[in-house]
């Protein structure tokens, strides 16, 4: 069928169904196929984890023993050439094989460090170096390449820590939590006393306040009854001296009293009004 005006426009006649298939006969040339190859073993490389296979331990240490017994045996071809005694030369190679071996252990960075070190030697030296390496990033053994940029997988870890607390969270959060009733304790017992406190300090001068103003009122009024006594005393004197004159003088005399009565209430209305104004 055609498409775009490009093809057949009918399938008849042509010997096939009208639809585009694969040929599945076709055989790439082979230098494509080398080239895809390559390709493929390059991004499986990349995917897969480093140090795929483990370091064997018993090579390193199969190694570390062969090198010291090539050692002692140059040592005891040497002592035969210089027509030593059997026994003399077992125990000269034994002390030499002691000796290399405390070499070796105090020496070991130094010999994985050197060009002849083999692949397992400079495995293990890499392993150490990785191992620091986590050990100064905090990172967890059981990490994964890329899980730190799974959004689904964050959430459910996320969800999983909120939902079931470590037991080190479950400690500081009972922790907290006595801290907090404690303080709260505190604060209600301080509270307590302050208003204990403020009740009885607040009470006592309270009463001397009032006690004051009473004072100070009692004075007053002592001391407006003399004026009034005084007063009277006065008209009293200007009666006994003027006897005839008592009706010209009544006015007169009522005045004056009229005006200390007035003079005795104004001064007790200041007075009360300073006292407990």
């Amino acid at each position: 069928m055609s498409y775009n005006g490009v093809g057949l426009r009918t399938a008849r006649g042509s010997g096939t169904n009208g639809y585009v298939m694969r040929n599945l006969s076709y055989v790439k040339p082979a230098h494509i196929r080398e080239r895809e190859r390559q390709a493929q073993m390059k991004y499986a490389m990349l995917e897969e984890p480093h140090n795929k296979h483990p370091v064997n331990k018993q090579i390193l240490l199969h190694e570390k023993k062969r090198q010291v017994e090539v050692k002692v045996m140059e040592l005891r071809d040497e002592l035969e050439e210089q027509g030593c005694d059997d026994d003399e030369i077992e125990e000269k190679c034994a002390a030499f094989r002691e000796k290399i071996r405390a070499r070796m252990e105090t020496d070991a960075r130094r010999l994985d460090d050197s060009k002849h070190a083999s692949s397992h030697a400079k495995a293990m030296k890499k392993e150490k170096e990785l191992a620091a390496l986590k050990d100064a990033f905090g990172i967890r053994d059981n990490y994964v390449e890329g899980t730190s940029f799974d959004v689904d997988l964050q959430e459910q870890r996320r969800l999983e820590r909120a939902g079931e607390p470590t037991s080190t969270a479950k400690q500081r959060q009972a922790i907290v939590a006595i801290v907090q009733e404690g303080r709260k304790e505190e604060c209600k017992e301080g509270l307590e006393e302050g208003l204990e406190v403020e009740g009885e300090t607040s009470s006592s001068p309270a009463l001397s306040v009032i006690l004051i103003k009473l004072v100070n009122i009692i004075i007053e009024f002592v001391f407006i009854f003399q004026r009034f006594v005084l007063l009277e005393r006065i008209r009293v004197g200007t009666q006994a001296k003027n006897p005839s004159n008592e009706h010209q003088g009544q006015n007169s005399i009522e005045e004056p009293r009229q005006v200390s009565a007035a003079v005795v209430l104004r001064t007790c209305r200041s007075s009360t009004l300073l006292t407990f104004g």
